[in-house]
């Protein structure tokens, strides 16, 4: 490392304050071994000057060098000014500067012009160009101004992109500040092609806009935004207006994709699956837009998706006039407002004087200690350390600021000449509130499958009226439909509502139709609804109705055209009469009216209540009957899906059935050929080598696990153990044989307990399902609780058996049988494993399958599987014993049912119910008559009609 620091520095009092400082900097750096070299020089002078009230200071900067590291060298240089010219009243900053090496380029301009009390300006320019962009321009400017009271601002930056991006960025942004006035504005936009893999590239265009203007006239509001790579596009764009008669937003989002890529067709070729020989076909000319149904759902290549929505409100320019005195506020704030302004006047006088005394004894005191100042400062020599450079001492004269007189203070001469304005506020008669406008709003979606409309309004004309329509139409005829609706709001001479709305889709038809009035003197309503539900094998529909007016009362009706009609009707005829009744209409007689229950209460002679209620069977019991008729059609309908769903489920157990057999037999299939193409191929020497040794490993295993197993067992049959509450020590064996003996009992015994708590715990179940016995309709078998218990309760208890007998021959087993049986496995396995890896070096097919066959019997017949494979075959022959049982028991049922015995069955149930009801009504208005004769002068009941009075202990006038 060689360097060289230079630093020279010069002070002057001539004509004034004058200093000068100039740096000089240079190195060389230079590492072989790390292959790093550096050459730099930078010289830097400063100039202060104080003449006249003005003081400047300008800096030139100016640098340059050469550096490498590794494989990488570059030279760059840098040059800059600055200038800073200011006085009491004004400051301007000026700023150029200049940077460069082969990989970056960047110049810059900044002037920043600032007076006190009037106006800032600044520009700032900065260009740059790097490896990826090239010509990239910023420019800035500010400008406030205090005489118009106003702030602009205005910012732009424009680039060109290269390299595996490339194309132009824009960017601008505006805003203008003032008091009664605010504008923004920005623009951005870039165009741009990137390079993709596989030599494909993409174009790109984004665009993102916003503007907001504010004022006491228009304030507006919008953005636009755009993005789009290759043929996939999406826009929107959305304003806000409120103007002086009215106030809208609007808002527009489309978007567009071409799928025709999905047409492209393209093929599989066959693959070959390894080991089983098997291959999936070729598949030709696969197209992913025909093949996979996205034809059908989106029916073409050309989506597209558009939105256009629209909030209007138009402002009425009629007026709600609230008159308000506001005279006593207005004259009391006036007031005060007077008493104020004196105040101000006052303390300003005051505030100029205390601020002339405050600046003459600072004048005064500033002159007095500046006589006492040093002339000249000495510096002692020293040593600049690393560099071990010695600077001698030397002397630096200070400026005579006895030369330097502070200027006069004109500020409270002005504050005593400042007046303030006076405020009044004007007199306030009444309060104006615009009244309610139009709102309306329009909403449009299309796309290739369903287009949506929608639109709503709120009308104030001479009523409010309410609107609303949507719609949905779509090629599929399912996404069609409407819905429509209006309601009218009319305030004179009281309030009258009217409502209408209706719906309409394949699926589903509605109506509803209203009118509510009310007033002072009546209330009158009318409100009818209808719906029409259409469905694959049936269709529904239901109208009802309800009405209520001085006349007719409240009337509640529902009707279908298939049932007729049923309503309820209340009225009041007069204060002291209140009549209602329940009645119905067939469908062949809809204008005649059949009374079910009527009911009367009235005031007699202003003395007794008067209960008068009458009841008609007539309807009820022909609805029944009604029934009983349709239980054919009703069947039909039900057993129809009930018969189609027994048949796919029937199909497809059977399909499920033979695809168990079909994989079986696939399997043996599949096996010959993975064999057959084992065989194929040629074993090396390798393998055989690879075999031979893989025997000797499993061999000296089985030998190591064996005296393992033994050294277990001998350490248990030796090893003795103090166990708590027994007094002799116990082996390890004597230990774990007692254990299971312990655990064994205790299983047995909970397995004979729990179906014994069970049947405690549901004793009532069990008696209420053994009690139960009926006839299964449509048939002639009689179903028995008690006979399905019983055969449940025997397969139950063969199971119980066989794990209580399991249970007692674990807690029998010796833990030296158990290790020997481990030990047997462990031989067992070794040796199949050895005559596995035989039969692979031999290359002989026939005893590879032969080989696998006797691996299985020897697995089956050995005694460890044996038991276990025992245990579950015994378990499984009494499930599936069980099983058939049931299932032999529906066999009879069905085969003893039939559709016409099950429709004759629910008929005469519904006869027989007719006759039960008819004989409980019989035998209640018998029982009311003799429970009457004791109260006869009260109460007086017939066949169909029942009367009751009721003394009032006070007397009641009536109007």
């Amino acid at each position: 490392y060689v360097g060289e620091l230079v630093n020279n520095a010069f002070f002057a009092m001539e004509n004034g304050v004058s200093a000068n400082v100039e740096t000089d900097y240079k190195h060389n750096i230079n590492m072989p071994v790390i292959n790093i070299f550096s050459e730099t020089s930078m010289n830097q002078k400063t100039l202060f000057k104080l003449e006249e009230g003005t003081a400047t200071l300008t800096i030139n900067n100016l640098g340059g060098g050469k550096y490498a590291v590794q494989d990488f060298s570059d030279e760059g240089t840098h040059k800059s000014d600055i200038e800073v010219v200011m006085d009491l009243h004004t400051a301007k900053v000026t700023f150029i500067g200049e940077t460069g090496s082969s990989v970056f380029k960047m110049n810059q301009n900044v002037v920043a012009d600032i007076c006190i009390f009037r106006n800032i300006n600044v520009n700032i320019l900065v260009e740059t160009e790097t490896p990826i962009m090239k010509a990239s321009v910023a420019d800035i400017k500010f400008q406030a101004k205090v005489e118009d009271m106003k702030i602009d601002f205005t910012a732009s930056h424009n680039a060109g992109l290269t390299g595996p991006v490339e194309g132009t960025l824009s960017s601008s942004m505006l805003a203008s500040v003032t008091p009664t006035d605010l504008v923004f504005d920005t623009k951005n936009k870039g165009n741009v092609k990137v390079a993709l893999p596989f030599s494909l590239s993409g174009k790109v265009d984004l665009q993102n806009d916003a503007s907001l203007i504010l004022n006491s006239e228009v304030q507006q509001a919008s953005w636009t935004g755009l993005a789009r790579f290759n043929q996939y596009k999406y826009s929107h764009y959305f304003t806000m207006d409120n103007g002086d008669s009215e106030i809208s937003v609007f808002s527009q989002i489309n978007g567009e994709a071409n799928l025709d890529v999905l047409k492209q067709p393209f093929t599989i070729p066959e693959i070959n699956v390894p080991f089983v020989g098997f291959k999936t076909p070729r598949v030709q000319d696969f197209s992913l837009w025909e093949n996979t149904g996205l034809s059908d759902i989106l029916t073409t290549t050309q989506q597209t998706f558009d939105m256009n929505s629209k909030l209007k409100y138009m402002k009425n320019p009629e007026m709600i006039t609230i008159d308000i005195d506001m005279d006593p506020i207005i004259n009391a704030i006036n007031s005060n407002v007077k008493t104020l302004h004196k105040k101000v006047l006052i303390g300003k006088d005051k505030a100029a004087d205390m601020l002339a005394k405050s600046y003459n004894t600072a004048k005064a005191e500033y002159e007095k200690y500046s006589i006492e100042l040093p002339k000249t400062i000495t510096v002692p020599a020293y040593r600049v350390p690393v560099m071990n450079v010695e600077v001698s001492t030397f002397t630096i004269p200070l400026p005579d600021f006895s030369l330097i007189t502070m200027p006069a203070l004109h500020v409270p001469s002005a504050l005593s000449k400042l007046t303030l304005p006076k405020i009044t506020l004007p007199k306030i008669q009444n309060i104006r509130i615009p009244k309610m406008g139009d709102l309306t709003y329009e909403l449009s979606v299309k796309t290739a499958m369903v287009t949506l409309k929608t639109d709503a309004s709120i009308l104030n004309q001479d009523s409010i009226v309410i609107k609303l329509d949507a719609s949905s139409t779509s090629e599929f005829e399912f996404l069609n439909g409407r819905i429509a609706g209006n309601s009218n709001l009319n305030t004179v001479d009281g309030l009258r509502v009217a409502s209408v709305l209706s719906v309409k889709h394949l699926v589903l038809e509605g109506n509803h139709d209203s009118t509510i009035v009310l007033s002072f003197d009546s209330v009158d309503t009318s409100i009818t609804n209808s719906a029409k539900v259409t469905l694959p094998d049936m269709t529904v529909e239901i109208y009802q109705e309800i009405a209520g007016n001085p006349d007719e009362g409240l009337v509640v009706s529902m009707s279908t055209p298939s049932a007729g009609l049923i309503a309820l009707q209340m009225q009041t005829k007069r204060p002291a009469q209140v009549k209602a009744r329940l009645y119905g209409r067939y469908p062949s007689e809809p204008t005649n009216d059949i009374d079910i229950l009527d009911l009367r209460m009235s005031l007699v002679n202003a003395e007794k209540l008067n209960l008068q209620t009458s009841w008609n069977m007539e309807m009820p019991y022909a609805m029944m009957l009604h029934l009983q008729e349709q239980v054919p059609v009703i069947m039909e309908m039900v057993s129809e899906p009930a018969i189609r769903t027994y048949n796919i489920v029937y199909e497809q157990a059977s399909r499920l059935e033979g695809s168990f057999e079909e994989a079986k037999e696939q399997g043996k299939v599949m096996f010959k050929r993975a064999v057959d193409n084992l065989a194929r191929v040629n074993p090396s020497n390798v393998m055989t080598t690879v075999t031979d040794k893989a025997i000797l490993i499993l061999k000296e295993y089985q030998k190591k696990v064996e005296i393992v197993l033994d050294a277990v067992v001998e350490f248990l049959r030796e090893t003795k153990f103090q166990i708590p509450g027994y007094e002799e020590r116990l082996s390890g064996l004597e230990v774990y044989q007692k254990f299971s003996t312990f655990v064994a009992n205790v299983s047995e015994e909970a397995v004979e307990k729990v179906p014994e708590y069970f049947a405690t715990m549901f004793t009532s179940v069990l008696d209420y399902l053994k009690a139960i016995e009926f006839t299964l309709p449509g048939s002639n078998y009689v179903v028995i609780g008690r006979e399905i218990l019983d055969d449940l309760f025997v397969a139950l208890r063969k199971i119980q058996d066989q794990v209580i007998v399991t249970v007692r021959k674990l807690g029998d087993i010796q833990l030296e049988d158990i290790i020997n049986k481990f030990s047997a496995f462990i031989q067992f396995t070794i040796e199949q494993n050895e005559k596995f890896l035989q039969t692979l070096k031999s290359q002989n097919v026939e005893k590879f399958s032969t080989f696998v066959t006797d691996v299985y019997n020897d697995a089956m017949n050995s005694q460890v599987l044996a038991d276990v494979a025992n245990q579950v075959e015994s378990a499984r022959r009494i499930i599936m014993e069980y099983v058939r049982a049931v299932r032999a028991t529906v066999q009879n049922i069905l085969a003893d049912m039939s559709i016409e015995q099950l429709q004759a069955d629910i008929q005469s149930w519904i006869g027989l119910l007719v006759k039960r009801v008819n004989a409980f009504q019989n035998n209640v208005i018998k029982t009311l008559k003799e429970i009457s004769k004791n109260v006869e002068p009260f109460v007086r009941v017939g066949d169909r009609q029942m009367e009751v009075d009721i003394p009032l202990p006070f007397v009641a006038k009536f109007n």
